[in-house]
């Protein structure tokens, strides 16, 4: 389950730790071309997102409309929650 607490905390280390030592972190796969994480992973600091191509325009779209300093907030306020009932599923 991509939601969940433990996992949205390994992936922003892991984007964290990619920075420190200047090495690109990409998300590939269902997440990433799933456009209802699209805030999500940006708002962590994921800028690749790897997908399948029929998943391109909808995951581009959302990325054309999304306010980042907005995502960002937002992914603040999720990573303080302590669980993933408190986590809303992200809207697409």
């Amino acid at each position: 389950m991509p939601c969940t607490p433990a996992v949205l905390r390994l992936i922003q280390r892991t984007v964290d730790a990619g920075l420190r030592a200047r090495i690109p972190v990409s998300v590939c796969g269902e997440m990433a071309g799933d456009p209802r994480y699209t805030a999500l992973l940006l708002g962590l600091g994921v800028h690749e997102l790897s997908m399948a191509a029929p998943s391109l325009p909808r995951v581009k779209q959302r990325v054309r409309g999304l306010d980042i300093a907005a995502a960002t907030m937002r992914v603040q306020a999720i990573m303080e929650q302590p669980d993933a009932e408190g986590i809303v599923r992200p809207s697409g």
